[in-house]
C-alpha cells in the first residue's frame, strides 16, 4: 500500500489539501516559510512515525491501534498528512526555483 493511500489521501484529497496550503503560503519568494513549518517534524517521535508510515504500515498501524484513545490516532494521522502536504510543495518550490535558475542562465 502506497503512503497516500495508508493516510486515507486520494488525488482530489490531495490536490485540495495542497491548494489550501498554497494560499497559507506568504507572497515572497523563497521556501523558508514552508522549510518552518516542517521543522515540528524534526523530532525523533515524528520521525520514527513518518519512517514507518513510508515503510513499514502494518507496524504503525498496530501501534495505532494499541492507543485506547481514537483522538490520539487521528492528530497522528493528520499530522502524517500535514508532513505529506508539506513536503509535498516544498519539492515543488524547490523544482519551480531550480527551474528559474536554469531558464535564466
Amino acid at each position: 500500500m502506497g503512503i497516500e493511500a495508508f493516510l486515507g489521501l486520494d488525488d482530489e484529497e490531495i490536490k485540495r489539501r495542497v491548494e489550501e496550503e498554497r494560499r497559507k503560503i506568504p507572497k515572497i519568494p523563497g521556501t523558508e516559510y514552508l522549510e518552518q513549518r516542517l521543522m515540528k517534524f524534526k523530532i525523533p517521535e515524528w520521525q520514527i512515525l513518518d519512517y514507518h508510515a513510508h515503510h513499514n504500515q502494518d507496524l504503525l498501524t498496530q501501534f495505532l491501534e494499541q492507543h485506547p484513545y481514537d483522538e490520539a490516532r487521528e492528530v497522528i494521522i493528520e499530522g502524517l498528512r500535514e508532513k505529506y502536504i508539506l513536503a509535498k510543495l516544498l519539492i515543488e518550490q524547490k523544482i519551480l526555483k531550480a527551474n528559474k535558475i536554469i531558464a535564466s542562465s
